[in-house]
């Protein structure tokens, strides 16, 4: 894309900070998609979903997605019903990226999906995953951070196991979750050929290999989502108390090491959220800022401005 050869032709300086305000970062967002003529309640919409994955600490799919066509985390969507009581699903399919169980070649994408129950109180369970081993955008945060990525991952171009981020963003794949047939990966296939069915092939869009490929920006992604909205109440009465029970139930089983208690899905994503509130901001990675001050440059709006 142009805009990320021309925002490199912009040094940063050097003496950048890394704790932004909330509020601050959504200006940022908003500021950023006014310059390309969003609307403004479209461009506010866009700065609530990124900023509140890295408020959850899901720092591959905030501030990092900007400019990109990325429909942000599924338990934002999820969320968004259990606050009303209900139970929530979000799915979205993607660019097909991921290699199947006994494949040479893609046929699917990372395919996330979320489901989120209402439990008493804020202590809602929100399961919010991709198919595959993981997401495409922690390989590219793992290649913004300079960092290697854990083996099982994804695969070169070649096919060949890697651990080298850039190699596996330049025309290489993920693995389904489980990555071996030796431990599953069939049943992450299996799910990620769920979500398909619910998303490109229910709504009778493109699917698949049919899908336009992430490297094509050329041309409209085609995707397609599938919300879903359950109100537990039409089933039997005291839905949040017995959620609240069964979260209970498996946080309080016996941790093997005491400093690592058990976690239900959601926990962690809460205590990062509060953590941002304890420290009054975001903290990013310095060269997640970099980035984003060429960006500002690149589109003439004001820099984020730090704590």
């Amino acid at each position: 894309m142009a805009v990320v050869s021309e925002k490199t032709k912009f040094t940063p300086p050097d003496n950048l900070g890394t704790k932004y305000r909330v509020e601050e970062v959504e200006r940022f967002v908003v500021a950023a998609m006014a310059s390309l003529g969003v609307p403004p309640h479209n461009a506010r919409a866009l700065a609530q979903v990124l900023v509140a994955a890295d408020v959850r600490g899901h720092y591959s799919h905030g501030l990092h997605r900007l400019g990109s066509n990325h429909y942000g985390i599924a338990g934002w969507y999820t969320m968004k019903a259990a606050e009303r009581g209900l139970v929530g699903m979000s799915f979205t399919n993607t660019s097909p990226i991921v290699v199947p169980s006994r494949s040479k070649k893609p046929c699917l994408g990372t395919n996330p999906l979320s489901v989120a129950a209402p439990a008493r109180g804020d202590d809602s369970f929100v399961l919010d995953m991709a198919t595959s081993v993981v997401a495409l955008g922690k390989v590219e945060v793992a290649q913004l951070y300079n960092k290697a990525m854990p083996e099982g991952w994804g695969l070169d171009k070649q096919g060949r196991t890697t651990t080298d981020p850039a190699a596996c963003l330049d025309h290489g794949f993920l693995l389904p979750l489980g990555a071996t047939e030796l431990h599953s990966s069939y049943k992450g296939f299996g799910l990620g050929m769920m979500v398909e069915i619910l998303c490109g092939i229910m709504s009778g869009a493109p699917y698949g290999q049919n899908l336009n490929t992430r490297n094509r920006s050329s041309v409209p992604a085609d995707l397609s989502q599938c919300f879903v909205a359950i109100d537990p109440s039409f089933f039997a009465s005291g839905f949040q108390d017995r959620m609240s029970d069964f979260m209970d139930q498996c946080r309080n089983m016996e941790p093997v090491d005491k400093s690592r208690p058990v976690q239900v899905p959601g926990d962690p994503e809460r205590a990062n959220a509060q953590k941002v509130k304890s420290d009054q901001g975001i903290t990013y990675h310095i060269n997640q800022v970099r980035e984003s001050w060429q960006l500002a440059q690149f589109l003439g709006i004001s820099p984020l401005e730090w704590l």
